[in-house]
C-alpha cells in the first residue's frame, strides 16, 4: 500500500492533537472548580493567617471551611499564645447586636470561614474569606494565592461583601 503526502499529513496533524490533549490533561491534577470540601490545609492556612494577624485579640476566632469546621492541622498551624482559635462548630452566628459567640466561654467570637475555592492551576488558586459578627459587621474578601517554593502566598487581595 502506498502513502500520499496527504495520508501523512493527516496523521502527523491527529498526533499534534492527542500530544497537545495529553499535556493539558497533565497540566492541571484537579477540576477547575473544585468541591468546597476540598480547599487544601495548606491553601486554608495562607488565607486565615492575616485574617488572624489583623482581628482583634479579644475575640475567638471561629475557622470553617467549605461550611464545615477547619480541620485540626489547619487549627494547629495557625495556633497563636495570644489568640483563642477554635473550629466553628464551638460558636453560635448571631445576627442580634450581641453578636456571636464562643458556646464554651461566651466570649464574643467572629466567625470567619472560606468558600468559593478554584483552582486555577497547579500553582494559582482563588477563593473567599468571609468574616461574621452580627448582622450589621462582617466584611469579605477574594484572595488570588500563587504556590512558591512550595508555600501558598496571598497574590491579591479584593475587597467584597459578606452576603
Amino acid at each position: 500500500m502506498k502513502v500520499g503526502h496527504r495520508e501523512v499529513a493527516v496523521a502527523l496533524w491527529i498526533v499534534r492533537i492527542v500530544g497537545m490533549y495529553i499535556s493539558l490533561a497533565g497540566t492541571y491534577t484537579t477540576s477547575a472548580w473544585a468541591d468546597e470540601s476540598d480547599i487544601p490545609d495548606d491553601i486554608a492556612i495562607a488565607a486565615f493567617a492575616p485574617e488572624i494577624a489583623d482581628d482583634s485579640l479579644h475575640v475567638v476566632l471561629c475557622l470553617e471551611v467549605g461550611g464545615s469546621s477547619a480541620s485540626d492541622a489547619v487549627l494547629h498551624a495557625l495556633a497563636r499564645p495570644d489568640r483563642t482559635i477554635v473550629p466553628a462548630s464551638e460558636c453560635q452566628a448571631v445576627i442580634e447586636p450581641s453578636g456571636s459567640f464562643h458556646i464554651p466561654s461566651n466570649r464574643p467570637a467572629h466567625i470567619i470561614s472560606l468558600s468559593d475555592f478554584k483552582l486555577d492551576g497547579p500553582a494559582r488558586a482563588s477563593l473567599k474569606v468571609k468574616g461574621y459578627f452580627n448582622g450589621k459587621w462582617g466584611w469579605g474578601w477574594t484572595l488570588d494565592l500563587v504556590q512558591q517554593e512550595g508555600n501558598w502566598k496571598i497574590l491579591r487581595r479584593y475587597a467584597g461583601f459578606v452576603a
